[in-house]
């Protein structure tokens, strides 16, 4: 078991290495996907690997040289990579349109670190529309020829099928670690299932696949002391603040999640049957609802209020990334719903640098006021 987590906790430690390596090993490309939401099959048909770049949890410095200093912290922090040139793992790089701050980074990166492959992907803003999945296909069309155009590899259909199974059978067993997470939450700590998800954002699905079965089926469980069980939402586009976690543990015991570097990378499969860029646009205008997307028939609260009851959580940590206006903007609507709903819950601005003195005393006196409910 410990070798096998090593084998997770090693990517995560030192990500540039190991992908320095893992290139040299295998002599393939790898594309770095900005976070969220980047189709990663059509770059494993390709026969290139897709990781999600990490961020930094350094101080900024080359980065606000050319970026406003109130941009939200994962822009930031990877432009901070690049103009240090910790990024020279990746032959490319995918920029999503999610916000302002994703869409205008995209034009100061390319003016002063521009790889060999670099595609702005530009997303639908309205999914409850039927134009929205139109449109979709119609930009991956647009994706697929240039991933091919630069890898020299055709990318056919049943190529592209194969890697959506690959990719499915890889949500699926990080959707069972949620599930035994979730019947015995003593046996998978907080940094423990973010290491192997972070780690599912790095490594080639197939290798993460095969150690990952291995782990589920040779994991012990143990039997849970009463804690308070603890949500965790929030943090859209990287992970949480450097030690959160742990503070987390320390005071209660988190049974689920909802967020992208964490259950929201692996919640939505695609469809195996049909076009496979359809299946990849369907995927995508249905995932839960998001602060990214325009979808008036969902509302993010009850999205949110799903997760809770699923996990038998008594409480929900919101973390709200600092500079993230879409994500402020739809907090009043989850607030609303878990008020209704009875669900105590706890707001916290986070801007990576680190889980301070404050945060621990906020989390260790929520944690004491829903024990005395």
């Amino acid at each position: 078991m410990e070798e096998l987590f090593a084998s997770f906790a090693q990517v995560v430690s030192n990500p540039r290495e190991w992908l320095l390596r893992w290139k040299a090993d295998s002599g393939k490309k790898v594309i770095g996907c900005l976070p969220m939401y980047v189709p990663e099959e059509p770059i494993h048909a390709a026969g290139m690997l897709p990781v999600v770049l990490q961020g930094s949890d350094r101080p900024i410095d080359l980065a606000h040289q050319h970026l406003h200093p109130y941009l939200c912290h994962p822009v930031r922090g990877n432009f901070e990579l690049a103009m240090r040139g910790e990024l020279d793992f990746a032959d490319g790089l995918v920029f999503p349109d999610l916000c302002d701050q994703a869409k205008r980074v995209a034009s100061v990166w390319k003016l002063f670190h521009q790889p060999p492959f670099f595609f702005h992907l530009v997303l639908p803003k309205r999914v409850d529309t039927p134009l929205a999945k139109d449109y979709l296909v119609a930009e991956l069309k647009r994706f697929k020829a240039a991933l091919e155009r630069f890898s020299g590899n055709g990318i056919s259909e049943d190529g592209l099928r194969q890697s959506i199974a690959l990719y499915n059978r890889h949500r699926a067993l990080l959707g069972r670690l949620y599930e035994l997470r979730r019947e015995s939450p003593g046996s998978f700590t907080a940094p423990e299932v973010a290491t192997i998800v972070i780690a599912a954002m790095l490594m080639p699905k197939e290798e993460h696949n095969r150690l990952l079965e291995h782990y589920l089926q040779t994991k012990e469980k143990v039997p849970a002391e009463r804690r308070v069980k603890l949500v965790v939402a929030g943090n859209l586009c990287e992970d949480v603040e450097p030690g959160f976690l742990e503070v987390v543990e320390g005071a209660g015991v988190m049974v689920d999640d909802d967020l992208y570097m964490g259950s929201r990378y692996f919640v939505a499969p695609v469809r195996e049957d049909g076009d496979p860029l359809e299946a990849l646009a369907g995927a995508h205008v249905s995932l839960v609802p998001c602060h990214t997307r325009s979808d008036l028939s969902r509302d993010p609260g009850d999205y949110l209020l799903e997760v809770v009851k699923r996990s038998g959580a008594e409480g929900v940590v919101i973390l709200l990334q600092k500079y993230c206006e879409i994500h402020g903007f739809d907090y009043p609507l989850m607030k609303r719903k878990l008020d209704e709903a009875g669900v105590p819950h706890l707001l916290l601005e986070t801007d990576h640098s680190g889980a301070s003195g404050r945060v621990k005393t906020r989390l260790e006196a929520f944690v004491e006021m829903i024990k005395a409910r």
